[in-house]
């Protein structure tokens, strides 16, 4: 049943109080949280939004650390990462995955609110992190389409 009136804000701050969540507006300033329109499993509703973060992020480092040897584009991207750099995105990318997929079951165990609020405090706290990593990954990425592309990766125009 829809409340004339539903603010998530107003919500989550019950919630925040009840099960000690972190700040809804860097919530909201990350996850774009306000654009949530509906009142049903608010928590729920949240936590998916975080992890669509986190899959975003995973989808990068995934491209560093399993190639395809058929895309040039990304292969050009890699050489700016030394071997060092792909050993600590592995473990990396074993952290994000572990919370990928705990979503994932949650999601598909019908979560409790209480394990939601859980998922979300763990998540959020360990987030920033995470996105200073990402953040230099891309800087290196976009760092590599200012220097010339070898002979070999030279498009074909045949």
């Amino acid at each position: 049943m829809k409340n004339k009136e539903f603010s998530l804000r107003e919500e989550y701050n019950k919630l925040s109080k009840k099960y000690d969540l972190p700040d809804f507006d860097k919530l909201n300033n990350e996850f774009e949280l306000e654009t949530i329109e509906r009142e049903e499993f608010p928590l729920r509703q949240i936590r998916r939004r975080i992890v669509d973060r986190l899959i975003i992020f995973c989808k990068i480092v995934e491209e560093i650390i399993y190639p395809s040897g058929q895309n040039q584009l990304i292969n050009h991207e890699i050489r700016s990462f030394s071997e060092e750099d792909r050993k600590q995105f592995v473990e990396l990318h074993k952290k994000m995955m572990v919370y990928e997929r705990q979503s994932l079951f949650l999601n598909i165990s019908s979560s409790k609110e209480e394990e939601d609020a859980k998922y979300i405090f763990q998540l959020f706290s360990e987030m920033d992190d995470y996105k200073l990593v990402i953040l230099e990954v891309v800087k290196k990425m976009q760092t590599a389409w200012k220097h010339d592309l070898p002979d070999e990766e030279q498009p074909y125009f045949g």
